[in-house]
């Protein structure tokens, strides 16, 4: 299947919500080979996990490192930055329930703030000002507590 090909088709099974299928067809080729690759198969990851309730730490590590695969290689694409930034978010939750301590969960505070703030300013259109207020009012109810 050429390169052009597997985005489409995983493409289309990603936005009709068919994430197996999707992760299917984007892991026939390496993820590295193509930034809208690794977009996908983190995509595809983030929303099946989301999905069935079944993230967790190495999950969200995983779809972590394609989104940062994604960004090295096209660091001008919007939507990677959201989904990180959404991804870092749904890491704190996953954290705090681990009881990770509150460095860690401050360094993904701000690793999703960063994210949403970039996505922000490449894309005026998406709003992630309650997102960021939400993050706020978390790294004030950490840094309140270990203060």
């Amino acid at each position: 299947m050429t390169l052009a090909k597997c985005i489409a088709e995983g493409m289309k099974f990603l936005r009709a919500g068919a994430y197996d299928q999707s992760l299917e067809i984007f892991r026939t080729r390496d993820p590295e080979e193509h930034w809208f690759l690794s977009y996908g198969t983190a995509t595809a990851l983030f929303k099946k996990h989301t999905s069935q309730d079944s993230m967790d730490l190495g999950n969200i590590e995983e779809v972590l490192g394609l989104y940062n695969i994604a960004i090295n290689q096209e660091p001008n694409m919007a939507d990677t930055y959201l989904m990180a930034g959404l991804a870092y978010m749904k890491k704190v939750s996953l954290q705090f329930a681990a009881r990770h301590s509150h460095h860690q969960l401050l360094d993904s505070l701000h690793q999703a703030e960063s994210n949403l703030i970039k996505a922000a300013e490449l894309n005026s259109h998406y709003e992630v000002e309650e997102d960021l207020k939400v993050i706020k009012k978390r790294r004030e109810e950490l840094e309140g507590a270990f203060n």
